[in-house]
């Protein structure tokens, strides 16, 4: 029983130490006594383990017992603490003292013979500098002293319990109420790295592991985690440290996560982490990194999601990107989530909304302008302009378009409508100005814009540039009245280059070309950069016979021909080309073709520059472009290809490198075109060189035809036809019948091209009749052909000839009468050239041919009556054709030519002819034609030769000829198909003189009409004649074509049909032939 009345007393004691934190007056401690010396009981050391493990489960029950306010629980943790250690350890009497100082009166005493045992065992260990410390806060009067620090601390005055305590004793040696005191000055901002120095000593002191030593290294981690979170308060607005302050909270958070501020630190990073990646964002969008910064803005949604200006931000980029969709969802949310926000704020954020919108219709309009549709443009500027009509340039970019629309009415009301409250600002007026010059009206340009003289230096220069303008106007009418001195005088006071340009150029036209020069000097003295100037300098030198000097000059600027623009790098390519500086030229070309960021902009002037700047100034009216004042891309390319085609015609024409010329007009197309990489495949460039239904402008014409003709000349064509003849007449001799197979096959060589063709002529005359005087044919005549034979004869011809530019070389076989034999070794062949003078067209011939108008005179024929063969008449002559260009609807041609007749056993003959024609295109379109031909022809042999008796040639020769013909022709073609049709009608009157039936006597003396004639005879007809030609394309390669001709007259009336194909080895899509025409025998070349 005694034992639980002890227990139940330690208890007691324990329990009423939680209630109390005490001092002791008349302190006899000092701080120095806090370095205590660490002792252990003298235990075996395999039982220090299981000792330490139960001492350290029985603080703890105590401790639990002093926060529960329980002093049984304590008492039997002491009696506990007794039976393990003994009442006499280290462990026991010190919890024996703060049980007995806490229950006050005689108990106190007896704690006081338990302080004086733990000193006798170590006057500076732990226990026994805590168990005096213990005692001496217990005096009552220890107690009334700390009443003033226990209400402060109560009460949170944390300042004024630190001041008491400091003043009262200073740092306590107790720890319990050490503890307080530090709590108390790790409250107070400023301390809390004192507060954390001195719990620190006391968990260093304190050798035990109990619950108060675990609450004292919370609280330390508390006010390191409070010491964090204000140093980081502190500057978190601060930009620059806030990175800092964010990790300085996301610290303190992980340090003690379950401190009373702790949300709040959260909130305050919440809103610094989101505010910074706003302004990070912000930054990114300025850059005109919208991706990154969009991504940017998303993270921030995720920060604070009911916040407006992250959402703000995203429709920002969504104005940039010219997305609708995403701009609505965007300004939507933030309009949503700023209803929180002051009614200030709220309506801001709606009113930038608004103007952002603007700011999206209007980029999209210049997405669209730049793309050239100028349609969606317009649609847009004008949406923009209804949201908000202040934005000047957005009004300045739709007046602009609607000038190059054409309607001049609308664009100045356009800018004339803009809002009043920016009708008075310089950017208006400027904007204004602008569009009034290029009205024309510079006068008034000059008006509106001369009151913001000085406002910048872009306006300043437009000012200056409308007076120059108007001085030059003034000028231009008095040079056109013919005052050159006047018009000088007018612009002589503008010492600027470009007037010194124009003078030059008055006088240039005037044909004072010295004084021109001498300008021209002037305007690269006062500016040495003026490469125009130059340019124009070289020009007239070269006019002047002075290619010297001309040279000099344009090799000056090929040094520094990157700095010209295109256009000019063109002028100066061509200047070389006259020069006859073949590869300086194609140097220069390259440069300009290389040079992919030149152009004819001002960007070297402040005009652009400025006008960004005013309008970037306004945030929802940066519609300004610096391209208004630029030459358009398709302008550039148009130069450029230009310039490739120059390079073209300097490898063709005059290096005569077809392969190179062939591919740069196929470059020259691309760049045209805008089909760079495309145009390597055939059939795509092929089919890029037809020519359109509509008239192309000459540039692309140029180069399309020319590289057509260079494609077509390096092509290799396999020609096969079949011609069907018909020509009725006398059995035997002109009744003919039968066919002509052609096989051609032409290919690219040396520069040219050359051609290699065989033809299989087949002719069948039919059979004579016999009976005397019924064939007029040989000798037989009077005596009778009894010759049952048909007088049919075929042969093989062979050609090879060679054409380019300049001329025209062939040379092939034909019929030759040898050994009383028809072969086909007779040498045939021809040469002709072509030249120009001025308009007119040249084109001599000389050749020797074979005569096709019948069987008897092409392959010769056999006398029935000893079989002797006779005719194969052959021509050689020389012709001259000229033509005339008078222009594109209609021109004259005109043909002479003196003919020398041959064959054997032929009598000789001479022909002269002379004919000429007008033509007059009534329809004169890129693919169809229709075109009227009058034409004339006179025509006289010296015999007539047209008889098929022996020594005759069996050729029409009339001694006087003279025909007239009207004819129309009508042509179309389409991408695959090509069609002609030609209808004609001739009157023609012909006169014959009489001649021996068989001229040459001395050859032949056995005809019984041996001295028989032929009568003199006229005759005037009327004929008339059509011919059709069509042609089809079946794929890349091959193409197909149909011809028939028919003439009818009182005694000729020919017919003849063809059908062809054409094959190209190399693909080919471009034009069809129009007219199409098949292969040509030979003996017609």
């Amino acid at each position: 029983m005694k034992f639980l009345r002890l227990l139940f007393l330690a208890s007691s004691l324990a329990c009423l130490a939680s209630f109390n934190a005490q001092a002791s007056e008349g302190l006899s401690l000092k701080k120095e006594d806090l370095h205590i010396k660490m002792e252990q009981p003298n235990l075996p050391a395999t039982k220090n383990y299981e000792y330490l493990e139960q001492i350290k489960k029985l603080k703890k029950s105590q401790d639990y017992a002093k926060k529960t306010y329980n002093p049984i629980l304590e008492l039997n943790a002491l009696e506990k603490l007794a039976l393990i250690s003994g009442r006499s350890s280290k462990e026991y009497l010190i919890a024996y003292v703060r049980f007995k100082v806490n229950q006050g009166g005689k108990a106190r005493e007896e704690a006081k013979e338990a302080v004086d045992k733990l000193c006798k065992m170590g006057k500076y260990t732990y226990e026994c500098i805590q168990g005096k410390a213990l005692y001496d806060i217990s005096s009552p009067q220890m107690k009334i002293k700390l009443q003033s620090f226990n209400m402060h601390e109560t009460n949170r005055d944390y300042e004024a319990a630190v001041k008491d305590m400091d003043d009262l004793m200073g740092i306590p040696l107790e720890h319990s109420l050490r503890h307080r005191y530090f709590v108390m000055m790790g409250n107070i901002e400023g301390r809390e790295r004192e507060a954390i120095t001195g719990l620190e000593a006391i968990v260093k002191e304190d050798p035990t592991d109990s619950t108060f030593k675990f609450e004292v290294k919370k609280d330390i981690n508390s006010f390191k985690a409070q010491l964090l979170a204000n140093q980081a308060i502190k500057v978190i607005d601060d930009t620059k440290q806030s990175t800092v302050a964010q990790n300085k909270l996301k610290k303190a958070i992980s340090i003690d996560p379950d401190n009373s501020n702790a949300s709040y630190w959260k909130e305050i990073l919440s809103y610094s982490t989101y505010y910074r990646m706003i302004e990070q964002a912000d930054k990114l969008l300025e850059q005109n990194n919208v991706k990154a910064a969009s991504a940017l803005y998303l993270k921030a949604t995720n920060i604070l999601k009911d916040s407006p200006y992250a959402y703000v931000g995203l429709t920002r980029c969504a104005v940039l990107d010219k997305d609708v969709p995403s701009f609505e969802k965007y300004s939507n949310l933030a309009i949503t989530n700023s209803k929180k926000e002051s009614d200030a704020e709220r309506k801001r954020i709606a009113a930038s909304m608004v103007s952002l919108k603007g700011n999206l219709y209007s980029n999209i309009a210049d997405d669209y302008q730049q793309k050239g549709d100028r349609e969606n443009a317009v649609f847009y500027y004008i949406k923009a302009l209804k949201i908000d009509n202040t934005s000047v340039w957005n009004a300045y970019a739709l007046s602009n378009l609607l000038l190059d629309k054409g309607d001049r009415y609308t664009a100045l009301k356009t800018i004339d409508e803009v809002s009043p409250s920016v009708k008075n600002t310089s950017e208006y007026a400027f904007a204004h100005a602008l569009i009034l010059d290029k009205t024309g009206d510079t006068k008034k340009a000059f008006k509106v814009l001369s009151p913001y003289k000085h406002t910048s230096q872009s306006i300043d220069e437009n000012i200056e540039r409308f007076e120059q303008t108007l001085a030059l106007e003034k000028a231009n009418k008095l040079y056109a009245s013919g005052d050159l001195n006047g018009a000088i005088e007018a612009i002589e006071k503008y010492k600027v280059p470009y007037i010194e340009i124009t003078k030059a150029q008055y006088l240039y036209e005037a044909g004072d070309l010295n004084h021109a020069v001498e300008s021209l000097k002037d305007a690269i003295a006062k500016d040495n950069t003026q490469t125009y100037s130059k340019l124009r300098l070289a020009q007239i030198y070269h006019e002047l016979g002075d290619d010297e000097n001309a040279s000099a000059v344009a090799l000056s600027l090929k040094e520094e021909s990157s700095n010209l623009s295109l256009d000019n790098q063109r002028a100066l390519g061509e200047l070389f080309s006259d020069l006859k500086r073949f590869d300086d030229a194609i140097a220069v070309y390259e440069t300009g073709l290389k040079n992919n960021s030149l152009d004819d902009s001002h960007e070297d002037s402040a005009l652009v520059s400025d006008l960004v700047t005013l309008s970037n100034n306004n945030k929802t009216a940066n519609n300004f472009k610096a391209q208004d004042l630029e030459v358009s891309e398709s302008e550039k390319r148009m130069t450029k290809a230009w310039m490739q085609r120059n390079i073209a015609v300097i490898e063709g024409d005059l290096y005569k490198n077809g392969t190179k010329a062939l591919e740069d007009y196929r470059k020259a197309l691309a760049i045209y075109d805008d089909k760079i990489g495309l145009y390597s495949d055939d059939k795509l460039y092929t089919k890029a060189l037809r020519t359109p239904d509509d008239p192309q402008d000459w540039l692309r014409q140029s180069i399309a035809s020319r590289g057509a003709e260079y494609y077509q000349e390096h092509n290799t064509v396999i020609t096969d036809a079949i011609r069907f003849i018909r020509d009725s007449g006398h059995g035997g001799y002109s009744d003919n019948k039968g066919f002509i197979n052609v096989l051609n096959i032409s290919f690219h060589m040396l520069s040219g091209r050359v051609a290699f063709q065989t033809d299989r002529t087949v002719t069948d005359a039919g059979t004579l009749t016999g009976g005397a005087y019924n064939d007029m044919f040989g000798s037989c005549f009077a005596t009778g052909c009894n010759d049952p034979s048909k007088h049919k004869r075929s042969i093989n011809t062979y050609a090879l000839s060679y054409d380019n530019e300049v001329f025209h070389i062939d040379v092939g076989t034909a019929p030759k009468i040898s050994g009383n034999k028809v072969t086909s070794n007779a040498l045939v062949g021809g040469f002709r050239t072509y030249f120009d003078y001025k308009d007119w067209s040249f084109t001599p011939y000389v050749y020797h041919r074979a005569v096709d108008n019948s069987l008897l005179s092409y392959f010769g024929d056999r006398d029935p009556v000893d079989g002797k063969l006779w005719g194969a008449v052959k021509k050689t002559g020389v012709s001259l054709t000229v033509s005339n260009y008078i222009n594109e609807y209609s021109g004259i041609w005109l043909k002479g030519g003196i003919d020398v007749l041959k064959g054997t056993d032929v009598a000789s003959n001479t022909k002269f002819s002379f004919m000429g024609g007008y033509y007059f295109h009534l329809i004169y379109r890129p693919n169809e034609r229709l075109t009227l031909s009058p034409s004339a022809m006179y025509m006289h042999y010296n015999k007539d030769l047209s008889g098929y008796t022996f020594s005759q040639g069996g050729y029409y020769s009339p001694q006087q000829y003279y025909s007239t013909s009207l004819s129309l022709a009508y042509m179309r073609r389409y991408d695959d198909f090509s069609y002609s049709v030609e209808a004609s009608l001739s009157l023609s009157h012909a006169t014959t003189d009489s001649i021996d039936r068989y001229p040459l006597k001395s050859k032949y003396y056995l005809a019984e009409d041996y001295d028989a004639v032929t009568s003199k005879s006229s005759s005037t007809t009327i004929g008339g004649g059509i011919t059709a030609v069509a042609e089809k394309r079946f794929g890349s390669h091959f193409v197909l074509g149909a011809q028939l001709k028919a003439i009818k007259s009182d005694d000729y009336s020919p017919l003849n049909g063809t059908l062809y194909f054409r094959y190209y080895m190399d693909a080919w899509e471009g034009d069809l032939p129009m007219p199409p025409s098949g292969p040509t025998p030979y003996v017609e070349w």
